[in-house]
């Protein structure tokens, strides 16, 4: 994706499918592990994402 193009310019395709790899994972995740979490109580769901561009340009 670039940012500096607007939205309607971009491929729908291209961006549903970053869209759900973006957010897919972490519903997956918590599907799996919030049963457990729940049955052993204690437990803490913290939610992550990989940062911001200037982050993941440099790491």
């Amino acid at each position: 994706m670039k940012w500096d193009t607007p939205v309607w310019q971009h491929s729908l395709e291209k961006g549903l499918r970053m869209l759900h790899s973006a957010i897919d994972t972490h519903i997956i995740t918590s599907h799996y592990a919030l049963p457990l979490l729940i049955k052993n109580k204690g437990g803490l769901v913290v939610e992550m994402t990989d940062g911001t561009e200037e982050y993941n340009n440099n790491n």
